[in-house]
């Protein structure tokens, strides 16, 4: 699947989602608490692009990462959160039949990610649905070569040898695009658990790892790309709070 039809679909349901404010008309009474800090999983794969033949296929590498982020909530329905992160963009498994090459070098990028959130609230307000689009500034400080590894392989009497080496094209900042969707269970109005997809868009190419291999005397070589486009569940839990002021019972539409 194209990532970035992925990107679109998650965005264009962020947005309408976003600015949709029916909150149903039953009334419910609590207390409202602005500020909240949360801590999270982060558990994705990075989405590359790989320039090989018919032969090769790709399998993406899975890495959970955990992430802290601040939130204000301006009102009942709508707030800003950041998030903090740090992660490895990793290329997964290029793989040939039942043969397979990946290169242990990643590239780790830091990130702040800053987004707007849509509360829609449910059940009572102890249930939460919650679109969000955004804007992440990263950054990498690796350029050039990060490393390389060789598979060697023998298979019915005849030897498969491959090379992944990775480098890193571009180190510095880079700007990524955010959409997600979450689902939020409110314990005793100070406790949130929740659960939800992530979506980053990458547009400018980071990591490269190119491969040559040897196979039934048959050589060559090919190229995967990696741009930060990064997709994944994002599972944690929230405590919500008041900061300097007696906290206030509002109403919940």
């Amino acid at each position: 699947m194209n990532p970035f039809n992925h990107f679109s679909r998650a965005l264009l349901i962020s947005l309408v989602v976003l600015l949709s404010f029916n909150q149903g008309n039953t009334q419910n009474e609590e207390t409202f608490r602005p500020f909240y800090v949360s801590l999270n999983a982060l558990s994705g794969a990075d989405l590359f692009d790989l320039d090989a033949n018919e032969l090769y296929g790709r399998q993406l590498a899975f890495v959970s990462t955990p992430t802290i982020a601040f939130g204000y909530d301006f009102n009942k329905y709508i707030g800003l959160e950041g998030t903090l992160g740090n992660r490895p963009m990793a290329i997964g498994k290029i793989y040939h039949a039942t043969n397979s090459v990946s290169s242990s070098s990643s590239v780790w990028i830091r990130y702040f990610n800053v987004a707007l959130k849509h509360h829609i609230s449910l059940f009572k307000a102890k249930v939460k649905l919650q679109p969000q689009v955004g804007y992440m500034l990263g950054y990498t400080n690796e350029s050039g070569f990060v490393g390389s590894s060789t598979t060697v392989l023998t298979i019915n009497n005849q030897d498969y040898t491959s090379t992944a080496t990775t480098q890193a094209l571009k180190s510095g900042f880079h700007h990524f695009l955010t959409a997600g969707l979450s689902l939020e269970y409110i314990i005793k109005n100070r406790i949130g658990i929740h659960v939800g997809y992530r979506l980053f868009k990458g547009f400018h190419n980071i990591v490269q790892e190119d491969y040559t291999y040897e196979h039934n005397s048959d050589s060559g070589s090919f190229t995967a790309l990696v741009n930060g486009t990064f997709g994944g569940v994002n599972l944690g839990a929230s405590y919500y709070f008041n900061i300097g002021k007696k906290e206030s019972i509002s109403q919940s539409f």
